[in-house]
């Protein structure tokens, strides 16, 4: 298959959306919305192809780089509510990730600076900068 070619939807994956597409009508009538955070989670847990949520939020990253990721995203495609120490897991490996909330060093906003990122990024955005990996 060409990297421009999409692989169809498993059915663990048509499953889990048409659990959450539910979840969702439920919301009209006063449904849980806890419910359909957890089968949105299900669809990235379906999607992510045998990866573990690191390696999917790693693989992830890695195809933004140089761009901000909502954390909201990163819980998607990884399928679980605790993405943000998976992200801190990657930092410790070594690989350049910042955030919103990271203390930055002057290096990193120079980076950030040449790929565009002016603004400050909110405490729930992540960039994995250019550079593969840093020095723990």
């Amino acid at each position: 298959m060409s990297e421009t070619q999409i692989a169809a939807p498993s059915d663990t994956v048509k499953n889990a959306i048409r659990s959450a597409r539910t979840r969702l009508k439920g919301l009209e009538q006063g449904g849980d919305l806890s419910a359909l955070m957890t089968a949105i989670r299900h669809i990235g847990k379906a999607n992510r192809g045998g990866l573990s949520a690191k390696q999917a939020i790693l693989r992830h990253l890695q195809g933004a780089q140089g761009r901000p990721v909502a954390g909201a995203d990163l819980e998607v495609v990884s399928g679980i509510a605790e993405y943000g120490r998976r992200v801190r897991d990657l930092r410790n490996e070594g690989h350049a990730i910042v955030s919103g909330a990271s203390q930055l060093s002057k290096a990193e906003v120079r980076t950030l600076r040449g790929l565009g990122i002016t603004r400050a990024l909110r405490p729930d955005e992540y960039v994995m900068l250019p550079s593969r990996k840093r020095a723990a």
